[in-house]
């Protein structure tokens, strides 16, 4: 952590020394405050766990920044998160923490300022891939290999990188590409590299799409701590023995590769002049294998390691800015929880086959500039912060565990800030 901390300042302070002294362009100088603040809350209904049913949840969020422009090519945003909870095991007490929402520097190589090769940022950013996704998907950096664990964030589709990133716009954006190198965060073992490439190509007005790899914890921070993690997770034959390959005992780590495809759909195009809005009627679906090499009889078939998402935008003419129904396959008998030891295939049989099909509905409505109301009704996978802020178990054990969620945001000046 601390060197990736450290290789980040450097290349803050790098970029920075580079634009400040390239004196080929007219430089352009600005600092430009930013801030949301949020309120939501939401209730789980029938849950897998008897004392969650109807269990309220609650949070109070804030982001405090500022965008500064150092010269046409460089740029950085600093925001400060804080955020209270309704701790859910305890509905009488509330926890709080601080930290960076997003701090970053970003730097233009080649071409122009606004259309450059591509972009150097390094620090803390927000990587999505997947833009017609609104709840369910974007798997390919928000998942786990062995366990192949899934996660969703209400109103924060995508995944917060701590590391490096080149990221490149083509085309006026036809053309996309993302190389990202980025520690673990939230999810033990901390601080584990791991490196993730991923492109889109929009062929026209009616279709785009896109693929990804990422080597999952290419790198260790602590070689020691992987070798401790791995003793007891041994691969096994069906008659339950311990497989020997190579001369020596096959064990799985949380290490591994995932592979992830999308597409999408705009009929619009194909459509006599309607008024409809900007994301309406876009079809659009996601598949992913969460680890490509197979284990013994643990980790057997890639089959219960491939999430596909399907959803579609609900066409409401600019009543609201986005409504999406999304639905998910995900026939996984492993109990999927992000933590150490992750081996167990699902510990309770009657909701083996019972969770494999996940829905969410989406939508948002900008009332005036600066204020938006965001609702989610969704059987998904909810997962609800401890005190000590992690996340643990899914909450949602089968499609007819349910949650509703609503937030409420003030964004000043148009930010474009995203957090969970």
């Amino acid at each position: 952590m601390k060197i990736l901390f450290g290789l980040c300042c450097l290349l803050l302070v790098g970029v920075n020394g580079y634009a400040i002294g390239d004196e080929s362009e007219e430089k352009t100088t600005g600092i430009t405050p930013v801030g949301i603040v949020v309120y939501q809350g939401g209730q789980v209904n029938n849950p897998a766990y008897e004392n969650d049913h109807l269990r309220w949840t609650q949070d109070v969020l804030g982001v405090l920044g500022f965008k500064v422009q150092l010269s046409p090519r460089f740029n950085s945003v600093i925001a400060v998160r804080g955020k209270q909870w309704l701790v859910f095991q305890n509905p009488n007490d509330f926890n709080d923490d601080f930290n960076f929402s997003e701090v970053y520097g970003s730097y233009a190589v080649g071409g122009t300022p606004e259309s450059p090769w591509f972009n150097l940022i390094g620090g803390i950013s927000n990587v999505k891939y997947n833009q017609d996704a609104k709840h369910l998907g974007e798997y390919l950096l928000s998942s786990g290999a062995y366990s192949p664990w899934l996660v969703n964030n209400f109103a924060f589709p995508m995944y917060k990188a701590m590391g490096a990133r080149v990221s490149s716009r083509l085309l006026d954006g036809k053309i996309r590409q993302d190389l990202v190198l980025s520690s673990e965060r939230n999810y033990q073992p901390h601080g584990d590299y791991s490196l993730s490439y991923v492109a889109g190509v929009a062929l026209g007005d009616f279709i785009d799409v896109g693929a990804g790899i990422s080597y999952s914890r290419l790198i260790p921070v602590s070689w020691e701590k992987l070798e401790e993690n791995i003793k007891t997770r041994y691969a096994r034959d069906d008659s339950g023995e311990v497989i020997i390959e190579d001369g020596d005992t096959l064990r799985y780590t949380p290490r591994g590769m995932k592979l992830v495809a999308r597409a999408s759909l705009d009929p619009k195009v194909l459509l006599p002049a309607i008024p409809f809005g900007p994301n309406d009627l876009k079809i659009y679906s996601e598949i992913a294998l969460l680890g490509v090499k197979n284990y013994g009889t643990t980790y057997d078939k890639r089959s219960e390691r491939m999430p596909v998402m399907f959803g579609m935008h609900i066409p409401t003419f600019n009543c609201l800015d986005i409504f999406s129904f999304e639905i998910e396959y995900y026939n996984s008998p492993y109990r999927l929880i992000p933590d150490i030891n992750p081996d167990a295939k699902e510990s309770v049989d009657a909701f083996v086959d019972r969770d494999n099909w996940r829905w969410a509905l989406y939508a948002k409505k900008t009332l005036i500039p600066g204020w938006s109301v965001t609702g989610l009704i969704a059987s998904d996978h909810f997962r609800y912060p401890y005190e000590d802020g992690g996340y643990f178990e899914e909450r949602m054990l089968a499609s007819t565990h349910w949650h509703w969620r609503f937030r409420v945001t003030y964004d000043l000046g148009n930010s474009g800030l995203s957090f969970q």
